[in-house]
């Protein structure tokens, strides 16, 4: 509905905000236009010249930066929760593969008595800790599409997810699984068969 601004300001009152949008099909006419649009505002508003403007102009850039700088701070704090998550977890795989080690150490035993090789053994608890780390991973991908979907439904906003994105995901779950099950796996291939089979 269109209506004049003084039926406007007697209905609704003169101090309620009015934003007012232009558009220009020129991209380098659009500092002049800020420059006009500034002139006519003051002057409708009579703001005398030592006044400062009582009026803002918004520019679609300067919104975009302001969103650019917000998501910036998000993804950093993102960032530092998932490197501690991703700490944790590494952690964790790390003390289940110890204690699988510890748990195996016949099994290691009699492997190698049986003509298994060091580089058997690590691959082995290398390949198991890859796993672990790989399907929590996999499981966090699909988790977290599933609560960003259910959040941004009740913003009433949509998004998507890269294949990238997942793809990086997945990636840095693998690598803390290799790094994590690294030093038990070595743990494992440099065990002494004799003492391994003596273990109870």
């Amino acid at each position: 509905m269109v209506v004049p601004i003084s039926s406007f300001r007697r209905i609704y009152g003169g101090q309620r905000g009015i934003r007012i949008a232009v558009q220009t099909d020129d991209i380098n006419k659009v500092e002049a236009l800020k420059d006009e649009l500034r002139g006519i505002m003051r002057r409708v508003r009579k703001t005398s010249p030592a006044m400062e403007d009582d009026f803002a102009i918004n520019q679609q850039d300067m919104l975009q930066d302001l969103y650019k700088q917000l998501t910036a701070t998000l993804f950093a704090i993102v960032f530092i929760i998932g490197g501690i998550s991703l700490l944790v977890g590494g952690i964790g795989i790390m003390n289940i593969m110890l204690v699988s080690v510890t748990e195996r150490t016949r099994e290691i035993g009699v492997r190698k008595a049986i003509g298994a090789k060091s580089r058997n053994i690590l691959s082995q608890f290398l390949i198991e800790s890859v796993a672990v780390s790989s399907v929590g991973g996999g499981l966090g991908i699909v988790f977290g599409y599933l609560a960003g979907l259910a959040v941004l439904s009740q913003m009433e906003l949509t998004t998507g997810v890269g294949i990238t994105a997942i793809l990086i995901g997945f990636g840095f779950s693998t690598l803390v699984g290799v790094l994590a099950g690294f030093y038990p796996a070595l743990k494992a291939a440099k065990l002494n068969p004799i003492d391994s089979l003596r273990y109870e």
